[in-house]
């Protein structure tokens, strides 16, 4: 009788990274830069010290690095230093992306608490920037919006928190910004809005988005301060036909309040100055305080709807 053949194994899913075996060889490396890098003017021995990595390992790796053109010696190939060319694996870290990792595990347990995604961002010029994401691990997304997508100003919660809670210097000039993207009657519009709506959105604490930029869905938006600055802002998002803007507030503000406090506290312990990307400037056309600055007559930028 043949015994029955065992179905294959599938390969293990990218996204389960705990199915992979580390690869030791770079967690050497790493422990090894890590040494150089703490102890300036180690040597091998040293090195193996305070890497924990046996001393042959240590000579074979250092030797690799400084071939590639991370480390380079000195005092008669004695001691060990790291090179400029390092700065290159760090080059396009910044301050966003230090703010979104900090976020990101506080804005994990939101989203497995409330099942709703969320979105960090910070002002870019003329727009709201994500930082960080949950749309992925929500079951309730139908937006994969991407870290680095660009989201309007004046129509999302998001930039309506930004807009209301930052300084007034600050909202003239973001404002002189984003009027560039707009017809002149469009702009007026929008200038309208948001004056009817930031005395209310102070007084509650946040900004909202219902419909406003896609019939679907609603949210709600919180500012993020440093040192008394407003520096970002972070949203919760929801489908209008499930829950009522007033149902969301009830229900989830207080629990997206404390998540951004516990961000708040987290980057106020932090060395972090969020740059913008594109530093708002006022426009040097512009007519003062409150006024519509010139602008040439164009459509609406096509940016993605989020709230």
């Amino acid at each position: 009788m043949n015994q029955q053949s065992k179905p294959p194994v599938p390969p293990a899913d990218e996204d389960a990274g705990h199915q992979y075996k580390h690869v030791r060889a770079i967690e050497r490396g790493l422990a090894i830069l890590d040494a150089v890098a703490r102890n300036e003017n180690s040597s091998a021995a040293q090195i193996s010290t305070y890497s924990g990595v046996p001393r042959t390992t240590v000579y074979r790796i250092l030797e690799t690095l400084e071939n590639l053109g991370y480390v380079r010696r000195s005092d008669e190939g004695k001691i060990f230093h790291l090179t400029t060319k390092i700065r290159m694996l760090t080059a396009n870290i910044d301050s966003s992306s230090l703010l979104g990792e900090i976020a990101f595990p506080i804005m994990e347990e939101l989203v497995e608490e409330i099942l709703w995604p969320s979105s960090l961002t910070i002002i870019d010029h003329d727009a709201m920037r994500i930082v960080e994401t949950t749309h992925h691990l929500s079951p309730h997304s139908v937006h994969r919006n991407a870290v680095g997508t660009r989201l309007p100003l004046l129509t999302t919660a998001l930039g309506r928190a930004y807009l209301c809670f930052c300084g007034e210097a600050e909202r003239h000039a973001l404002l002189g910004n984003v009027a560039r993207l707009y017809d002149v009657a469009t702009m007026a519009r929008h200038l309208e809005q948001l004056r009817h709506l930031q005395k209310s959105t102070r007084e509650n604490g946040f900004a909202s988005s219902n419909g406003d930029t896609d019939p679907r869905f609603a949210s709600l938006a919180v500012p993020i301060y440093k040192d008394g600055s407003v520096v970002a802002a972070m949203n919760l998002i929801f489908f209008r036909k499930t829950m009522k803007l007033e149902t969301a507030v009830e229900r989830y503000l207080p629990t997206l309040n404390s998540a951004v406090q516990r961000i708040e506290q987290e980057i106020s312990q932090k060395e972090i100055d969020i740059v913008r990307r594109s530093p708002p400037r006022r426009s040097a056309q512009s007519r003062g305080p409150g006024m519509l600055p010139e602008i040439r007559d164009r459509s609406e930028a096509k940016l993605p709807t989020e709230h």
